[in-house]
C-alpha cells in the first residue's frame, strides 16, 4: 500500500525546521534599543543631578520607618523589572557575589551568596509612580542617567508600609552613580 501523500512525509520536517529558524528573523530591520526608549519615557523631574545628603542605609530606614514617612536611602541597585519603574536596592553591607573572592557568578546582583535572612532585612522596593501616585509607570529604568544592577542609587520618597512590614518607597527624586 502506497502512502496517501508521500511528498508531505518527505518534506514536512524539513520545511517545519525552516520555518522555525526563519520565522524568528523576519521582524524586519528595525533595531530596537529598550535602554534608549525606557531612558525617553522616564520624566527627568525624577532625575537629581546631586545626591542628596543624609541618607540612611536601607537596613537602618526599613527598621525604623513609618508608614508615610518622607526617607531618603542610598545603596546598590539590585534588580529591575522591564517596562515597569520599580526596582530593589540593597544594602551596602550587603555583598554581591562578584566581589567575593573566587566567585563566578553570572548573575552576582541577585545576592544569591548572601545570607537569606540578611537579604530579606537589607532590601528595599522602589517604584516610580505615574502622578496620579497610584499606578505604576510602565517603563523601564535601563539606562536612566546610568541606572543598572550594581550601581549605586540615593533614592528620595515616601514610603508605604503594610501590615506584614513589607516596605515601598514611591521615589520622587532618584539619583544613580557607579559603586566605588
Amino acid at each position: 500500500m502506497k502512502p496517501r501523500f508521500p511528498m508531505l512525509s518527505r518534506w514536512t520536517l524539513p520545511a517545519l525546521l525552516l520555518l522555525v529558524l526563519v520565522a524568528p528573523a523576519c521582524g524586519g530591520d528595525e533595531v530596537k534599543d529598550s535602554t534608549t526608549k525606557a531612558a525617553d519615557a522616564l520624566p527627568e523631574s525624577y532625575w537629581l543631578a546631586t545626591p542628596p545628603g543624609e541618607a540612611s542605609g536601607v537596613s537602618a530606614a526599613r527598621a525604623t520607618v513609618k508608614d508615610g514617612a518622607e526617607l531618603t536611602v542610598v545603596g546598590r541597585i539590585q534588580d529591575y523589572r522591564d517596562k515597569q519603574a520599580q526596582f530593589f536596592l540593597a544594602d551596602a553591607a550587603l555583598v554581591p557575589c562578584n566581589d567575593r573572592e573566587n566567585d563566578s557568578c553570572p548573575t552576582p546582583w541577585d545576592y544569591c551568596c548572601e545570607d537569606r535572612d540578611k537579604l530579606a532585612k537589607g532590601l528595599l522596593t522602589v517604584e516610580l509612580r505615574e502622578e496620579d501616585g497610584k499606578r505604576l509607570r510602565k517603563t523601564s529604568l535601563a539606562g536612566f542617567h546610568g541606572f543598572d544592577r550594581l550601581a549605586k542609587a540615593v533614592v528620595r520618597g515616601t514610603a508605604r508600609v503594610d501590615e506584614a512590614g513589607n516596605v515601598v518607597l514611591v521615589a520622587s527624586g532618584l539619583h544613580v552613580s557607579p559603586w566605588n
